[in-house]
């Protein structure tokens, strides 16, 4: 039955049944988890499909396994030169150690009692060592850590959002400001430069209902709470997030539809407060703008060409930030939403 077995493992896992000493423990029992999962995890049930328990030899041991081999039953059967309520490292009077280490009937029958125990102790000494190393169990469908850090960062996650589980720790603090926001985003964009500008001014259009010479309670007084106009200079409620400079690939990917944009505009719209909206201001590169022609593909004029010659100090792309959340081939919605704006830089 072994030998059946055998002929359909990976090649890592021949590996390490054939070089088991050359493995320290916890990456053997973890390559054999993640390489055997139809198997399942190991557990500290006496069933389980990986079989721990110490070596009987007393000699030195030089390294944490001393061999690994399936048994009658076709389990693994992994000998561990460590812990053990036998063997060299156990700590029990030195009979014991050497009348178990004898190669007979009675001997045989006391490790076989004991390995009821030591099983048990090696599989949780095992998962101990996961539980508390929460990266090691991502790949299980039992993992909470993925739960934990999002509700960390006040969020309950899903699965198109895993972006923003390396910035919990940002997205859970009570007080975000634009320090954390540019570390944020930079980390995101792979250590590209980003800064934050506050404060920036923007016009808020007034609603009819707070027209002057209405009647009712929410009546207002000219002069009192009243302005001539119907819009309202604002400089607390908008803020313009400058990238780069970078080139046009990497500017490409932050324009809507592209890579990277809708994962930008989710961080956001996490991080900032609902009453602030955003500019994307990505400065180009002018020696990475090349010539284009009519024709070519991704030619979109004033986000990734341009009339006449290049700039020697670049351009810039603003964007507004709902303008990102568009997906690739909708483009047609900006008619209901407010034209990205090209400024160039002189």
């Amino acid at each position: 039955m072994a030998a059946h077995i055998r002929r359909k493992l990976p090649d890592l896992i021949e590996d390490v049944i054939a070089n088991a000493p050359h493995y320290e423990f916890f990456q053997a029992v973890r390559l054999l988890e993640l390489l055997w999962e139809d198997h399942g995890q190991i557990d500290a049930g006496l069933d389980s499909w990986l079989r721990l328990r110490p070596a009987s030899e007393i000699s030195f041991p030089a390294a944490d396994i001393r061999r690994c081999q399936f048994d009658d039953y076709g389990r693994l059967d992994m000998q561990l030169n460590f812990m053990g309520l036998y063997g060299v490292d156990a700590p029990v009077p030195n009979y014991f150690i050497e009348y178990i280490a004898r190669d007979d009937e009675h001997s045989q029958v006391m490790r076989d009692f004991l390995d009821v125990f030591t099983h048990r102790m090696y599989a949780q000494f095992y998962l101990a060592w996961k539980k508390y190393r929460p990266v090691m169990d991502l790949e299980s469908p039992d993992c909470r850590y993925v739960g934990y850090l999002s509700a960390l960062s006040g969020n309950a996650l899903y699965e198109d959002e895993a972006t923003e589980l390396g910035f919990s720790g940002l997205m859970g603090t009570r007080v975000r400001g634009a320090t954390g926001l540019a570390s944020m985003l930079s980390e995101y964009l792979d250590g590209r430069p980003v800064s934050v500008t506050q404060y920036v001014p923007r016009w808020i259009k007034l609603e009819q209902d707070a027209a002057l010479g209405l009647e009712g309670e929410a009546a207002l007084n000219l002069g009192d709470n009243t302005i001539l106009g119907d819009e309202v200079l604002d400089v607390s409620g908008k803020v313009d997030i400058v990238v780069g400079p970078v080139n046009t690939d990497e500017s490409r990917a932050l324009l809507p539809g592209g890579a990277r944009a809708r994962d930008l505009a989710k961080l956001m719209e996490r991080y900032l407060d609902p009453t602030v909206t955003f500019d994307l201001v990505v400065k180009v590169r002018p020696e990475t703008i090349m010539a284009q022609c009519l024709g070519e593909e991704d030619i979109i004029l004033g986000w990734s060409s341009w009339l006449g010659s290049k700039l020697n100090d670049g351009y810039e792309l603003r964007i507004p930030g709902e303008s990102l959340m568009y997906e690739s081939g909708n483009t047609h919605s900006r008619e209901k939403e407010p034209d990205p704006e090209v400024q160039l830089v002189a």
